[in-house]
């Protein structure tokens, strides 16, 4: 039971170094990048995964699927929590 608990700890401390690391890389990102880096991920999956996780929607097996859906769920999140983010948005909208 107490390796149980260790286990949640060091997830959860885990979770919030990741989480730091994540935003840190993000709130760094202006102009073009801002646009291309976030759908980098994506092709890549895209090339790499769905070659050999075809769309059949299995629950279990399907890396693409699960990748892509996470991937845009963070970017949900961090679209959500990111004041600097919406920031760089709005000054691009209005350079164009």
């Amino acid at each position: 039971m107490a390796i149980h608990r260790a286990t949640r700890v060091v997830t959860a401390v885990n979770a919030l170094a990741c989480r730091a690391k994540i935003e840190g890389a993000f709130a760094g990102l202006r102009g073009w990048r801002l646009l291309l880096w976030p759908a980098a991920p994506i092709l890549i999956y895209a090339v790499v995964l769905q070659p050999h996780f075809p769309n059949n929607n299995p629950l279990i097996d399907d890396w693409y699927a699960h990748c892509v859906y996470f991937t845009m769920f963070v970017y949900g999140w961090w679209l959500g929590k990111s004041d600097a983010l919406w920031q760089e948005l709005v000054r691009l909208r209005k350079a164009h």
